[in-house]
């Protein structure tokens, strides 16, 4: 949030963020949600090669009814969005950088879990 109307900030305008990290706000086109930032160090731990973030991703899109995810560099950290009329849609900060899918793009529908098969398994073992 913004603090006092300053900029300088690392975060994006109050309006913006209104339905998302301000959760008691709708947003401009009348939603309401909510967004947290999740960290699972035990992911992060199996999980650290560059890219291993997407294997997160791809979980919680084939398991979760998220609106939108972006992924942080720092232990795969995300902020996971949920909105009244979800956008589906994934980014990230950390490469591959951008929009990893999104409703429209050829990834978007069907099973990914070619793409994420183990981390159930992994996860357990480093609990």
């Amino acid at each position: 949030m913004q603090a006092q109307k300053k900029s300088g900030y690392n975060c994006a305008s109050n309006e913006a963020n209104y339905a998302g990290h301000i959760w008691d706000k709708r947003d401009a086109e009348g939603r309401m949600g909510a967004t947290a930032c999740v960290v699972i160090p035990a992911f992060y731990d199996a999980f650290p090669a560059d890219g291993d973030w997407t294997k997160l991703a791809w979980w919680i899109h084939d398991h979760l009814p998220y609106s939108s995810l972006y992924f942080f560099p720092k232990f795969w950290a995300v902020n996971i969005t949920w909105r009244e009329q979800p956008e589906r849609r994934i980014d990230s900060y950390v490469a591959p950088k951008g929009c990893l899918t999104k409703p429209g793009m050829a990834n978007f529908d069907g099973s990914h879990e070619a793409d994420w098969a183990g981390i159930e398994r992994a996860m357990r073992k480093n609990l």
